[in-house]
């Protein structure tokens, strides 16, 4: 691996043809962004150099205080230049590059199958640069929807660690102290994404093109009883989006849940008590969680607002490509840090990033997250993501909900599986321990 193997990576991930979901990542480097957006053709002038083959020279815009965090997401990872050229060229997607026999990569784990939403299956790289640390032989990867399947799975010695847990099962091991039962802190907001400017309906694009209707969604929320008695594992109500404590931060700016006000707020908008007011399709993945978290909101406005939902229950794939085209009214959504910094839960929402995906825009929340990019005093920074959390809540083009624990199933024989707060765990450092007496 060498430093040109870095610099066509981010060639790659920055190139406008290629599309990439996460090239803002990368945006904090000089020249990327315009490159990124096209406005800039030659990628020797973006701020990446070589100045041989073990010195890479990353130059910024400005100072980017989690800089040392950001450049740990896999955006920044390098790919292998002559197998991406071998199967197609440096911005094509969806080449033969990743299949198991061409995939080459750099890790302690070298890809043996991959059955198409059924199982992963790695083993052991004894080319690892610390492949005398590596204790795991490989590891299987499971693509398994019914959480109830999972679960028995799990309890049938198949698997040592779950990816979820039913929700009316958490309670009952909540109960009973069950020892392998896990609900990990880590930061991640479950909330709301309203589509500002829905096409082929226009009903429903007047409706949520106005702030004071969603306001009024998301301040007749029951925040308490969706984390209590809907979700009950432990989750926090979230009143913004940045979890509190993300790298010190804690939001001033709060959401309220105001009956009488969401009312008013409908009512000033010309639909006073739901009247006229169109029935709005709400987008969720297939997850039992999800559902029943969109049928408490469901229940919620047609009490309290006279707003009638329907539900739409979608594949994953195809849930996130319809929130990815904004083919959408309004949906589930939540997001989990990259990094620890407020930066990596507000930045999305401005104009332009590819994860918006709200059609809201706002020049003073730019403004805000701009100068906070900018600003190397962190008290000053945070108060500049403090003023964008009220435009976001004043915006209403999402509406949090609650903070998430990450509820997993684990047996006792995995060892090294920590809490973090980015959820991230290294596999060269998992061990499998028997237990004494199995």
């Amino acid at each position: 691996m060498t430093a040109q193997d870095f610099l066509f990576s981010f060639q790659r991930m920055l190139s406008p043809k290629f599309g990439a979901e996460y090239s803002s990542m990368l945006h904090c480097v000089r020249g990327a962004k315009n490159f990124n957006e096209g406005k800039l053709k030659d990628f020797q002038q973006v701020g990446f150099k070589a100045t041989d083959a073990r010195t890479l020279v990353i130059e910024l815009d400005n100072s980017v205080p989690y800089f040392l965090q950001l450049i740990c997401h896999h955006s920044w990872l390098p790919v292998h230049p002559p197998t991406i050229l071998k199967f197609g060229q440096m911005e094509e997607m969806h080449t033969l590059w990743t299949r198991p026999g061409n995939l080459v990569g750099n890790g302690a784990f070298t890809l043996e199958s991959w059955a198409v939403a059924r199982r992963i299956i790695v083993r052991k790289n004894p080319g690892y640069w610390d492949a005398a640390n590596v204790t795991l032989n490989g590891v299987e990867f499971r693509a398994i929807t019914d959480l109830f399947a999972e679960e028995r799975a799990f309890r049938g010695g198949e698997l040592h660690i779950t990816g979820t847990v039913p929700p009316y099962k958490i309670v009952q091991l909540r109960e009973q102290k069950a020892p392998f039962l896990r609900l990990d802190p880590y930061l991640s907001c479950a909330f709301i994404r309203i589509n500002t400017d829905v096409k082929g309906n226009e009903p429903v694009r007047k409706a949520l093109a106005d702030v004071r209707v969603r306001r009024a969604l998301g301040m007749s929320i029951d925040r308490n009883l969706i984390a209590e008695r809907v979700l009950r594992a432990g989750e926090t109500p979230a009143l913004n989006m940045t979890p509190p404590g993300t790298g010190g931060f804690k939001s001033r700016p709060q959401w309220s849940t105001d009956l009488n006000e969401a009312r008013r707020l409908l009512a000033e908008a010309g639909y006073p008590g739901g009247q006229g007011f169109p029935k709005l399709e709400y987008l969720l993945n297939t997850s039992e969680g999800s559902q029943m978290a969109a049928q408490a909101y469901q229940e919620m406005w047609r009490k309290q607002l006279g707003v009638e939902i329907e539900l739409r229950n979608l594949d994953w794939k195809v849930y996130l490509r319809s929130l990815h085209k904004g083919e959408y009214q309004i949906a589930r959504s939540a997001w989990s840090g990259d990094y620890n910094d407020p930066n990596t839960f507000l930045e999305m929402f401005i104009t332009g990033n590819e994860l918006n995906q709200t059609n809201w825009s706002d020049p003073e929340y730019d403004r805000l997250i701009g100068a906070a990019a900018r600003e190397i005093d962190q008290t000053k920074r945070y108060e500049f993501f403090q003023q964008a959390e009220q435009r976001l809540i004043e915006g209403a083009p999402v509406i949090p909900v609650v903070f998430n624990k990450n509820k997993f199933l684990i047996r006792p024989e995995v060892q090294g599986w920590y809490p973090t707060l980015l959820d991230q765990h290294p596999l060269n450092r998992v061990k499998l321990v028997p237990v004494k007496g199995d």
